[in-house]
């Protein structure tokens, strides 16, 4: 089920506070595996490409929690894994931070030599603990970049994933379209 952003920002907020660590939303992202995301996961692992897969969480990211959405454009020799997050005062760099971190393990955990991300990009003004970001994340950050996303090499989307299976993928995809249909039907006027 959706996670609603105002309970969600609450969740990263007191985590912060009870922990003192204000990247506490960064370092959770670290450890996140494919199966942390539920039928988003297993649906990224069972995609023939890291482009399938990309698809496939730009058409169910509102199944994760509600506010959050991704999407990609190519560009030459790079894709930019964008993420829409909803800026209104329930949301905030908790989200960026936890959204970005998790698109870039997930990346890591399914790509192939030659495919690490090549950089993390936030939207809003460096924090006071900026350089943890490249040291959590191990990869360049850029603060007030106008988005909030992730910068891959072209050559990750198009990698066949040869354990991927056709069958199960498509059962994963009609769970994940009722769980859609669900979340749709049920919104608040």
């Amino acid at each position: 089920t959706q996670f609603p952003k105002r309970e969600f920002q609450a969740l990263w907020q007191v985590a912060s506070e009870a922990t003192g660590d204000p990247a506490i939303a960064l370092r959770v992202s670290t450890n996140v595996r494919t199966d942390t995301l539920g039928v988003i996961g297993h649906l990224v692992v069972e995609s023939e490409s890291r482009r399938k897969a990309f698809d496939l969480a730009k058409e169910l990211s509102p199944l994760l929690w509600e506010g959050f959405e991704c999407d990609y454009e190519t560009d030459g020799e790079v894709a930019f894994l964008r993420c829409n997050i909803d800026r209104d005062p329930y949301a905030s760099r908790f989200i960026a931070e936890y959204g970005i971190g998790i698109i870039i393990t997930i990346g890591r955990l399914l790509g192939a030599n030659g495919s690490d991300p090549l950089e993390a990009r936030f939207s809003y003004p460096a924090p006071a603990y900026a350089d943890e970001y490249e040291r959590i994340l191990r990869l360049p950050v850029r603060f007030d970049a106008g988005e909030d996303g992730v910068l891959f090499p072209i050559s990750m989307m198009d990698t066949l994933n040869l354990s991927a299976d056709a069958a199960l993928r498509q059962l994963l995809q009609r769970y994940a379209a009722e769980q859609l249909a669900k979340i749709s039907t049920s919104a608040p006027f």
